[in-house]
């Protein structure tokens, strides 16, 4: 089952309503991942009513948590609970598969910081306030 109501997850595996006790769970990462994922959504659904999300897996394994089609565009996110940049291999094959320029891995960074060629790793917050995700 997946529970897309991050709240509702969190009730239900008895996680206490505090920071700490969220983020020393097991299923803090999933948690993000998901909120992350419905935020962009809803986000991207003001903007563009027929925008859709999908999930991204190559027959070797290699996957990314969202590709958002906005405006006729395809764009690629990874995402990921913590500061460092991550391993981007499964981003740069998406990119790479689907022909595309620009991805974003979101993560609890408070800035905005290009960490390979058109891999940009920035905060929700961050990604929900641009005016263009596209190239």
């Amino acid at each position: 089952m997946y529970v897309r109501d991050t709240g509702l997850l969190h009730s239900l595996l008895g996680i206490p309503f505090s920071k700490k006790a969220l983020l020393v769970h097991p299923k803090a990462g999933a948690s993000f991942e998901s909120f992350c994922i419905e935020q962009i959504l809803l986000h991207a659904h003001l903007h563009d009513p027929g925008a859709q999300g999908f999930f991204f897996r190559t027959h070797t394994g290699q996957e990314i948590d969202l590709v958002l089609r906005l405006r006729g565009v395809l764009v690629p996110v990874e995402i990921k609970l913590g500061l460092a940049p991550p391993d981007t291999r499964g981003l740069e094959a998406c990119m790479r598969n689907l022909w595309l320029t620009k991805g974003y891995v979101i993560s609890l960074s408070a800035r905005r910081v290009e960490i390979r060629p058109g891999i940009w790793m920035c905060g929700l917050r961050h990604l929900l306030q641009q005016r263009r995700l596209t190239p």
